[in-house]
């Protein structure tokens, strides 16, 4: 383990934050982030001068469940991200640089709250969508996640600014979380650099209006697609309209594929 003093700390540590979890501490002075070994759980604390903002999340009834296999039906082809959704929950599976079969779902944590194996409620979503069986065992998993619905009152606290999933997670069911991580990163740097000049929560209060206006705003499209997936009646409406007016999907498919405002624009 080891201690730092620091400024400001950015809590980028992901779902369900340690970090962010516990910057209300008394702590004086300066801003310190400490990494803390295995005994710890999140791997990290920061404790800040003064008040904090410690954040509350709720659960969605989904937990995210990954594995890596390293055979797969032919049927998923490499370049494509196959997307199977069910009753409990929906998966998606891709062919990775090595040939393996990545495979991450969200299914609702009631499906494997009863005793059933990660891979028996994986199965069944696979089943119910007519997609091909899983092979054998996985080489990697089956690992979990905490509930996926996180959302934090503040992005921050005293002296602590939260980026990534640690400022708020929505199921990126359409893909673009790593997105969402670099634009909010991207937005975030020059405020750090003025909090790290002079301390002042207008500078927390700053970073939460940017954040909602450049990876809030470009969440909505995901919210809607989760929304409407937790409807099986609606989902259904919805795909019998896709299937003889495809052309209605062009709003959803634009503003799943545009960058957050921040990115939007600059070349990488």
């Amino acid at each position: 383990a080891q201690e730092v003093t620091a400024r400001v700390v950015v809590a980028a540590d992901g779902l369900r934050s340690g970090i962010l979890a516990r910057c209300g501490g008394a702590g004086r002075g300066g801003g310190t982030a400490a990494g803390a070994s295995g005994r710890e759980g999140d791997g990290g604390a920061a404790r800040g001068g003064g008040r904090g903002a410690p954040p509350t999340g709720s659960q969605s009834g989904k937990v995210g469940l990954g594995a890596v296999f390293a055979e797969a039906d032919p049927g998923y082809t490499a370049g494509v991200i196959h997307m199977a959704v069910g009753a409990e929950g929906y998966v998606g599976l891709v062919r990775t640089e090595d040939g393996h079969l990545n495979v991450g779902a969200a299914v609702r944590a009631a499906a494997v709250g009863r005793g059933r194996p990660p891979a028996e409620v994986v199965a069944a979503i696979l089943r119910e969508a007519s997609f091909p069986s899983l092979e054998g065992e996985p080489v990697e998993g089956w690992r979990g996640t905490p509930g996926l619905d996180y959302h934090p009152r503040m992005p921050g606290g005293e002296r602590v600014f939260a980026v990534g999933d640690a400022a708020g997670y929505v199921e990126p069911f359409t893909g673009e979380g790593m997105s969402w991580a670099l634009a909010g990163a991207w937005t975030l740097a020059p405020i750090v650099r003025r909090a790290v000049d002079g301390w002042s929560h207008h500078h927390l209060e700053e970073w939460r209006h940017a954040y909602g206006h450049t990876v809030g705003r470009a969440q909505r499209v995901c919210r809607g697609a989760v929304w409407t997936l937790g409807r099986p009646r609606l989902s259904r409406a919805a795909i019998r309209l896709l299937s003889v007016l495809p052309q209605a999907a062009a709003p959803f498919v634009a503003g799943a594929a545009s960058p957050p405002p921040s990115l939007a624009g600059r070349a990488s």
